[in-house]
C-alpha cells in the first residue's frame, strides 16, 4: 500500500520500472557526454514518486541522481547508474515471479 493509502496495481507498477529502465537506458548511452538537466530531472522525478508507487529503496538513489546532475559529477553518475539498474532490475524480477 502506497503512502497515500491506496493500492497500486501491479500493471502501474510495472510500467513505472519499464518507464524507469527506458530512462537509465538513455542517461547511459550519454555517460560520456551527459545531459545534466535530463539526469537531474530523471533523478527529480524518481525521489519524487518511488514511494508511490511502493518502491521506496529507489527514492535515495533518485535523490543521488538529482544531486550527480546538479553538480554535474560524472563518478557520482556512473555509481549510481550501476546501483539504480541493479534496483530496478531486481524490483522488477520480484514483481514479474510475484505474478
Amino acid at each position: 500500500m502506497s503512502e497515500s493509502g491506496m493500492v497500486v496495481p501491479l500493471e502501474s507498477k510495472q510500467k513505472y520500472l519499464s518507464r524507469r529502465l527506458g530512462e537509465l537506458a538513455k542517461i547511459q548511452e550519454m555517460i560520456h557526454t551527459p545531459d545534466w538537466e535530463f539526469v537531474a530531472k530523471v533523478g527529480h522525478q524518481i525521489k519524487g514518486n518511488a514511494k508511490t508507487f511502493e518502491f521506496p529503496s529507489l527514492s535515495d538513489l533518485g535523490s543521488r541522481l538529482e544531486e550527480a546532475g546538479k553538480t554535474k559529477d560524472s563518478r557520482l553518475l556512473k555509481d549510481v547508474c550501476a546501483e539504480l539498474q541493479a534496483s530496478l532490475e531486481s524490483l522488477n524480477q520480484n514483481l514479474t515471479s510475484s505474478v
